[in-house]
């Protein structure tokens, strides 16, 4: 500091020395020195995705810096450096004809006088420009901004390089529950391993020793971002990666997960979506490809997995959440969607196929959906007289929005006992461990009433043990078992 303050008086003397030799030197201060005006700009591009430009920002930057060094590269000390409120820097003296490099920072933080103590406040220390951090013991909540102007006076054009945009100095990383939080009282708090500096010459680089650790707090039943942190992470098209750890205390209770292989990029955003408390699903897949004014780098909510429960607000989890109603079990995962499939009810029932012998045209051998539309159109929504139909659609209730319930053909029963064939005792006990009254095991030697209608007095059963089918008068009394398309949250 005292060297950088040395150079600082010794560039204000020789300019002192010039003004005075003005007089008895024809011309001199027009030849030798000459006063600048910069301009630093937010790029304006930066957050549309916001919908508000920079320019106008709700918070725009109160912290400016300034620091100047000659030659074609930031290194040493700065002949001079300048911290202000104002995005204009006037009356900047510079020497004519010499190469300069100017590094320029801007954040929210309260700017530092020459030999002044910076505020503890500062979410960001700023005091090199060359190796910017995050500051001690400060976790950033807002965003910063650098740019660097390299140029010679009197060769290069000033309406150029004295109108200086900055980009984001920095990553942003939000933290996002999918799920809706069952308590008041929520904090998560994250591991970072390691921590970096930033060189606003080039905006490379260099880690830091010591993990970090954040917090955030979200006192309500919520779902939605639970925080907003800014990181140094590198620039260009590489990433830093990094695996987390976080531990989320809801209700008094701490679970701790690993994030891991999670991608951090200077100007873009990371946003990591799952459910951090113990009820919820915790495995993560990764993609970074986006600029921060565009689409989220995604760290997705996991994907629906064979033998998740399913709720009646189209949500889902491994383990049961005691706070929703499961409906269902997936067993079934549309290849082209994975937030499309079947799944299968919980109960079942005991019922005959019908009370009366009539042709119903219900003979579609393989989609259940088309049978349950085609009985329906044929009673006009009346299905009293058959018993296994009224029992699935008595399921469909407005709660389960988007979820229509109806009796399996045998190709809806295929796809269900393949994959119940996989792991049968520990479905079952998915399924008896869901907490719906009346939840029943799947039975591989039951039969089972199928959609499918052969003829006025018959109907097609189907029995898993031996994936077999046959002919049975429809008055004869049968279990009966619901399955849905669904399309989850």
């Amino acid at each position: 500091m005292n060297s950088m303050k040395n150079k600082l008086m010794l560039a204000l003397s020789g300019i002192l020395l010039v003004l005075v030799g003005c007089n008895e030197s024809d011309g001199l201060l027009n030849k030798n020195v000459v006063s600048k005006r910069f301009t630093v700009e937010l790029n304006s591009d930066m957050d549309t995705r916001e919908g508000v430009s920079l320019r106008g920002a709700v918070d725009p930057p109160t912290r400016c810096i300034m620091e100047i060094y000659e030659g074609s590269t930031a290194t040493g000390n700065p002949i001079l450096r300048i911290e202000q409120s104002s995005r204009m820097f006037d009356n900047v003296i510079l020497t004519d004809k010499q190469a300069y490099t100017i590094l320029f920072w801007a954040d929210q933080g309260t700017p530092t006088a020459i030999g002044g103590t910076p505020a503890e406040t500062n979410e960001y220390d700023a005091s090199d420009l060359k190796a910017v951090r995050v500051a001690s013991g400060k976790q950033a909540a807002r965003p910063a901004y650098a740019g660097c102007s390299k140029f010679t006076v009197g060769k290069d054009d000033e309406t150029v390089y004295t109108q200086v945009s900055l980009s984001h100095a920095v990553a942003r990383v939000q933290y996002k529950q999918n799920e809706l939080l069952t308590s008041t009282e929520n904090t998560l708090e994250v591991t970072y391993p390691k921590s970096y500096s930033l060189n606003v010459d080039g905006m490379g680089t260099t880690e830091i020793a010591g993990e970090l650790r954040h917090s955030f707090t979200f006192n309500a039943s919520y779902s939605g971002t639970l925080g907003t942190d800014y990181l140094i992470a590198a620039t260009g098209v590489t990433s830093t990666v990094m695996d987390l750890t976080s531990e989320f205390t809801s209700g008094g209770v701490k679970t701790t997960k690993q994030l891991t292989s999670v991608p951090f990029k200077c100007n873009y955003q990371t946003s990591i979506y799952s459910a951090y408390s113990d009820l919820y699903n915790a495995g993560l897949t990764v993609s970074c490809n986006d600029q921060w004014e565009s689409t989220d780098n995604l760290v997705e909510f996991p994907k629906p997995k064979l033998g998740d429960y399913f709720y009646s607000d189209n949500t889902y989890s491994t383990k049961r959440n005691t706070s929703k109603t499961a409906i269902g079990i997936i067993y079934y995962i549309d290849s082209s969607d994975p937030k499309k499939g079947r799944i299968v009810s919980l109960d079942e029932g005991y019922a005959k196929w019908s009370t009366v012998s009539v042709a119903t045209d219900a003979g579609n051998y393989n989609y259940g959906m088309l049978n349950m539309t085609t009985l329906k159109a044929f009673t006009s929504g009346d299905l009293t007289n058959y018993p296994a139909f009224y029992w699935c659609d008595a399921k469909n209730t407005p709660a389960n929005t988007g979820i229509q319930w109806f009796l399996p053909a045998y190709e809806d029963f295929q796809l269900l006992f393949d994959w119940w064939k996989t792991a049968p005792v520990a479905i079952n006990a998915i399924i008896t461990n869901s907490g719906v009254a009346g939840a029943e095991e799947l039975k591989a030697d039951a039969l089972y009433w199928s959609s499918y209608e052969y003829n006025n007095s018959t109907a097609m059963d189907y029995k898993a043990s031996s994936n077999n089918k046959s002919l049975i008068l429809k008055s004869t009394i049968l279990y009966v078992r619901a399955v849905s398309f669904f399309t989850a949250l």
